[in-house]
């Protein structure tokens, strides 16, 4: 015969196995639930990474085919070839679209059509693509979900270049006594600039092209094209300047040349302003810049290139058409 001490202990031994069960299959799919859905984070930020190389990719073919180089033939082809070539091997199980953008025209109406229409790429300003990943999820018999897909937009365009940061600043007007780099119109002369040789941009006696004497060839403020822009002024300090559009340094005198060249600004006019200056900025060029002789506060540059891309600065909306094909292009993804 059983006693009631013993009923009772056999009944408490079969609810803990119960609350045991439950507790093991609640904690299973906080576990599935967990494991899963970080995995879910990584997989929708490694096809946003995906997106964005695609993007890019895509959008340096575009500007290949709208400026080819010199004997070459633009590939309308590679557009598409480069965005799933690249979205491939950063993980991308598929190219859901790519699509060609206007600059200025958000969402549906800046849509010019698919990457392999000429009729669009021959006006197009960008690229958007849109990828996807699906992979296969741990305790899909568990959530009922046996697999998930992330897919994930990136759009980037060709600006024109607008504005940069530099330390120095380049008077280029001979007709305000600068150096003779620039042409009439305020473009770059590469003849006369390569002439040129090697030039002194900072120091305490440089041409000024106008702003006045306190100008020593340093500013503190972003160069901007096209308009007035207050410079500030550093005077004539020691030492080595960080370009921050390029993240390249001044080289010292006699060596060694690493990393020496640098985007800078030239100006065509300047103007005094007190204890500023402004100037009139109407070019950019990379120049091989190198500090003066140990003791000195000065700096040179000799003219490089006028260049065609950049990979910093600001940009802004451009008419890309066979007129401008001068223009430096900024790559720029904008979402």
């Amino acid at each position: 015969m059983k006693t009631l001490g013993a009923s009772r202990a056999q009944g408490d031994e079969g609810a803990i196995l119960i609350f045991l069960a439950l507790s093991m299959a609640v904690l299973l799919v906080v576990a599935a639930l967990v494991l899963d859905g970080g995995s879910n984070y990584v997989q929708r930020r490694q096809m946003q990474n995906a997106a964005d190389a695609a993007t890019m990719a895509g959008t340096r073919a575009l500007d290949r085919y709208r400026f080819p180089a010199f004997g070459t033939t633009p590939d309308l082809t590679t557009i598409s070839s480069q965005v799933t070539s690249v979205a491939t091997a950063n993980g991308a199980t598929s190219v859901v679209s790519c699509r060609l953008i206007n600059y200025d025209q958000p969402g549906t109406a800046g849509d010019l059509g698919p990457c392999t229409s000429s009729i669009a790429a021959n006006n197009a300003e960008g690229v958007r693509v849109t990828v996807s990943n699906t992979r296969t999820t741990y305790f899909g018999g568990i959530t009922g979900r046996s697999s998930t897909t992330a897919t994930v937009s990136a759009a980037a365009t060709i600006q024109e270049l607008t504005s940069i940061s530099s330390a120095f600043l380049v008077c280029g007007n001979s007709a305000v006594g600068g150096y003779n780099l620039l042409n009439a119109d305020g473009t770059v002369n590469p003849n006369n600039a390569q002439n040129a040789g090697e030039i002194i941009i900072h120091g305490s006696q440089i041409p000024d092209c106008g702003a006045g004497s306190q100008f020593k060839g340093l500013m503190t403020n972003a160069a901007n094209l096209n308009v007035w822009t207050d410079i500030g002024t550093q005077g004539n300090q020691v030492g080595q300047y960080r370009d921050v559009t390029t993240g390249v340094t001044a080289c010292p005198d006699g060596g060694p040349y690493n990393n020496c060249d640098m985007l800078l600004p030239i100006m065509q006019y300047g103007r005094p302003g007190g204890s500023w200056a402004e100037a009139f900025i109407t070019a950019f060029a990379v120049f091989h810049v190198t500090e003066g002789a140990t003791g000195t506060d000065s700096h040179y540059a000799r003219y490089l290139a006028t260049v065609t891309h950049v990979g910093s600065g600001q940009g802004g909306s451009v008419d890309l058409g066979s007129a401008n094909s001068g223009l430096i292009r900024l790559l720029k993804l904008v979402e």
